[in-house]
């Protein structure tokens, strides 16, 4: 009934292993269920990190804002808790610690998939007097602000980030939070990038759609923190054609502005996750032209794919992108981005030196495997079930 260790190709055989198992609870992000990860295609990559970590000698159960149990393909014991009660989303975050309080009485240590809605687990943590691991995928108080959200609202967020941050045990972060977060000296602290299926995602020789020319691929959500608007006006004018994966409050507004300039954008909403190889093997480039990102999980998937990648310079993306050596970095104006798109329009010898070096990149930095087992020994380091590795990391 908990989710059940897994191995994986990361473990070290020779590493000592001690006795018992750590016994964690992973609390979703506020209003998120298994029901949205289905419907967002993004359940089986989830699940996979989840099965990697737990091979770490971790077993784990998951507390979600579902309304039923969930029926989750391949969920073999895991537990979920769930919203049985069908609470109002806010009042069951603050209740879930007591609604599931002989479960969570049980376990080890309490984990988070990121920060929003990262309450939940504080409170758990003081009613039930457990470690606590917050994972910061991104950076909260700036993706608020990104998205233009109230200064009442964004101020909020800053003291929720604040008061995670002083009161975790130990915090994940998937990149530098250098000037973007403040974390206190002496708190345990590890930077671990996002992983990805380097073997799922991988090229494979590129096959005829029946399209003529260049083809732009971007995959995420249509929202304002996105900046595409911006990466639509830098399309005006090109012989190409844009792939857009996913959905979001953008998306009526884009679709109406590709139709006015004459664009051709291939809307394709939202796709499985394991569908997406695919997709990006018959694309020429990967754009992201975000204002702000965390650790990007469709960049690194479109790298580890070999496509060449055009960038805008959110804080943190030199510590993925090296201009000019394993992909392009642009500013966010639209000018910016359309500079970036015809330096490598033009020169197919650029895309692929790019496109490898980018794959190389995401096998070296971002592998799945490894980075999933990073963050299940840190969580024991934080539990004490293994020796302290460092303050600010874990080899």
């Amino acid at each position: 009934m908990i989710f059940s260790s897994v191995t994986s190709r990361s473990q070290n055989p020779d590493r000592p292993e001690p006795s018992e198992p750590v016994r964690a609870a992973v609390f979703f992000s506020y209003r998120m269920s298994i029901r949205t990860w289905q419907q967002l295609g993004i359940y089986s990559r989830e699940m996979r990190r989840y099965s990697l970590i737990s091979g770490e000698r971790m077993d784990l159960m998951f507390v979600t804002y579902d309304w039923e149990s969930p029926n989750a393909e391949g969920r073999g014991k895991s537990t979920f808790l769930f919203n049985r009660h069908r609470l109002p989303d806010l009042l069951y975050s603050f209740l879930a610690p007591v609604l599931h309080y002989r479960e969570l009485r049980s376990v080890d240590a309490f984990f988070t998939h990121q920060i929003s809605g990262s309450w939940t687990a504080m409170l758990a943590k003081f009613l039930h007097q457990k470690s606590l691991v917050s994972r910061a995928g991104y950076f909260w108080a700036e993706l608020a602000r990104a998205r233009g959200k109230n200064w009442w609202l964004r101020k909020i967020v800053q003291v929720l980030e604040f008061c995670v941050t002083r009161f975790s045990d130990g915090v994940i972060c998937t990149a530098s939070p250098v000037r973007r977060m403040d974390v206190p000296s002496w708190q345990r602290l590890a930077v671990i990038p996002n992983g990805i299926d380097i073997d799922l995602f991988s090229p494979f020789p590129k096959e005829y759609d029946g399209q003529e020319g260049l083809t732009f691929i971007y995959i995420g959500r249509l929202s304002p923190e996105k900046n595409l608007t911006n990466f639509f006006q830098a399309l005006i004018g090109f012989d190409a054609r844009l792939v857009l994966v996913g959905d979001g409050p953008e998306r009526l507004a884009l679709a109406e502005m590709s139709a006015r300039n004459g664009l051709h954008v291939d809307f394709r909403g939202t796709v499985p996750n394991e569908q997406i190889p695919k997709i990006l093997n018959l694309a020429d480039v990967f754009v992201l032209p975000s204002i702000t990102e965390g650790n990007p999980k469709a960049l690194l998937e479109a790298m580890s794919c070999g496509l060449a990648v055009v960038s805008t310079k959110w804080n943190g993306a030199d510590e993925i992108i090296h201009h000019m050596q394993n992909g392009v970095l642009c500013e966010t104006s639209a000018d910016s981005i359309r500079s970036a798109l015809q330096t490598l329009s033009g020169d197919s010898a650029l895309r692929r030196r790019l496109g490898q070096e980018a794959r190389a990149t995401a096998v070296k930095d971002f592998d799945l495997e490894r980075n999933a087992a990073r963050e299940g020994r840190f969580i024991r380091e934080i539990a004490g079930r293994v020796p302290v590795a460092q303050v600010r990391g874990v080899p």
